[in-house]
């Protein structure tokens, strides 16, 4: 609701100003994928995908209308998320030696260590996420902007957003892509 929301309260004074100006929203690629597993997250990073096309269409169907609207899009990420989220879910069976974010790593409270830990895992750091993202504004790229991770290929990425909409193309049963029939 915070996309909802934050895009009614804005939205509207930014268009009235006539600067240039950017909303971006973060989605997931779970939001266009759908893997099997988290269909809360799956569900909420749809919705923030499908809200922020309905404003950017908004936004560009608005004459003189001088802001844009950004998906930004980012693969697995080092960020405090993770633990703040056990930590809730949890409560006090958490177990402070299995946090994970970008201060610590299974105990280690060490930037550099949990860092380089995540980059084994093929995640990026926040800062270069942020680092694509005003690069793709400042390059004009179009509404999505999709970041790689150190896991994925921009062709696996695409692959994988095309299986899913071939889901619907092709009537095939949906998440397909993990199905046994089609591995």
């Amino acid at each position: 609701l915070g996309v909802y929301h934050g895009g009614l309260a804005f939205a509207p004074s930014m268009v009235e100003q006539a600067e240039p100006s950017v909303i971006v929203n973060t989605g997931s690629k779970q939001g266009i994928t759908m893997p099997p597993g988290d269909t809360a997250y799956n569900v909420s990073k749809a919705g923030v995908k499908v809200l922020t096309e309905a404003l950017q269409h908004q936004l560009r169907s608005t004459d003189g209308c001088r802001v844009n609207a950004f998906l930004l899009v980012p693969g697995c990420v080092n960020t405090m998320n993770r633990t703040r989220g056990d930590k809730w879910v949890e409560g006090a069976a958490f177990k402070p030696d299995r946090a994970k974010d970008e201060r610590e790593y299974n105990g280690v409270v060490d930037r550099a260590y949990a860092a380089e830990k995540w980059r084994e895992r093929g995640a990026w750091q926040p800062d270069q996420v942020i680092d694509e993202l005003f690069g793709a504004i400042a390059a004009g790229t179009p509404f999505y902007v999709i970041c790689a991770d150190g896991e994925t290929t921009r062709a696996m990425d695409d692959g994988r957003m095309q299986w899913a909409m071939d889901d619907l193309v092709f009537r095939r049963a949906p998440l397909s892509r993990w199905s046994e029939e089609y591995k």
